[in-house]
């Protein structure tokens, strides 16, 4: 592995925690406490504010690390410090890492960023048909990186800007689908019911290369606008609402949770989290204090700390 972390040997033996933590989870920490490495220093030299959310802030809180059964390390910060990310991201980020949104890496299309190591593998259960990899955007294994954005306080004005976000996901989902998949799927792996997905895929690429108009790349635009038309209104809840504009109202939190930063221990190292940890941790898991083992954050991954993406793309198969 090529890490510029210093990790001792100790780190990737097998270690009993609530579970056995084996050697091949030790190496897919490395990579992604690697990625959290590079990402905290670009931030911190570009001052942009971020911080642990989810099963990461639990993680550094309840356990000082990796939850013990995960495999998955989340980020959040406002959507002003995101746009500023974005920007200069292309120039900071060296290989083997990759900054990927729908921009860098077109036809990714996920609402938030994620900050990858173009040497490994990290393909979700659902992107995978019959084992094949359903698109050939890069999916090394990842760090994900979301934008905050506000809610309106109103509650059916709330209610309508969700459910019409919740809209704009599953139309971009599907054309993501059409256009982007049908290149890896052969013909005879679609079911003929699902035949016009392949078909309408092909026309909107052909069209696209005819007109340079990109329909999954316009929609998306648009989708991104409408999750931010809150952000300027003195609104007084943010969310991670690109992801899951539906998510409950437990996780829409108070702006001010945002203002202050502290630092976290997280296998070994120091990362940024929110000062008011119980605040988060209560509504993203209500008694957060209770030690539920469960299974890894995305459910059947397909993870390979030792061999590229493209190696199951059947790019580099002499690897």
């Amino acid at each position: 592995m090529n890490l510029k972390i210093v990790l001792p040997d100790a780190f990737f033996a097998d270690e009993k925690r609530e579970i056995l933590v084996d050697n091949a989870r030790k190496k897919v920490w490395a990579i992604l406490l690697d990625l959290l490495s590079e990402f905290d220093r670009v931030c911190k030299e570009n001052n942009i504010q971020y911080f642990l959310d989810s099963g990461t802030l639990l993680g550094a809180v309840r356990h000082g690390g990796f939850i013990p059964w995960d495999d998955d390390v989340d980020v959040v910060m406002l959507r002003k410090d995101y746009i500023r990310l974005c920007e200069i991201a292309q120039s900071k980020f060296a290989p083997p890492y990759f900054f990927q949104t729908n921009d860098t890496d077109p036809g990714s299309a996920r609402g938030h960023a994620q900050l990858r190591n173009s040497e490994t593998t990290g393909m979700l259960k659902d992107e995978i048909r019959d084992g094949r990899p359903l698109y050939s955007f890069n999916q090394g294994l990842f760090v994900d990186v979301f934008a905050l954005d506000a809610v309106p306080d109103d509650l059916q004005e709330c209610i309508a800007f969700r459910t019409r976000l919740a809209r704009l996901k599953k139309k971009i989902a599907t054309l993501r689908f059409s256009m982007y998949a049908s290149k890896s799927i052969p013909w005879s792996f679609i079911h003929p019911r699902l035949l016009y997905i392949k078909i309408k895929g092909c026309m909107l690429r052909l069209f696209e290369k005819l007109t340079g108009y990109n329909a999954l790349t316009h929609l998306y635009n648009v989708m991104e606008r409408y999750a931010q038309r809150y952000n300027d209104t003195g609104a007084k809840r943010v969310g991670n609402i690109s992801l899951n504009p539906l998510r409950c109202d437990e996780q829409l939190f108070d702006r001010r949770y945002f203002d202050e930063t502290t630092q976290y221990m997280f296998e070994g190292f120091q990362f940024s989290g929110p000062k008011d940890y119980n605040a988060i941790l209560t509504g993203h898991y209500g008694d957060w204090h209770k030690h539920v083992v469960g299974g890894d954050a995305h459910g059947g991954m397909l993870i390979d700390a030792e061999r590229p993406y493209t190696y199951y793309l059947g790019k580099d198969r002499a690897r």
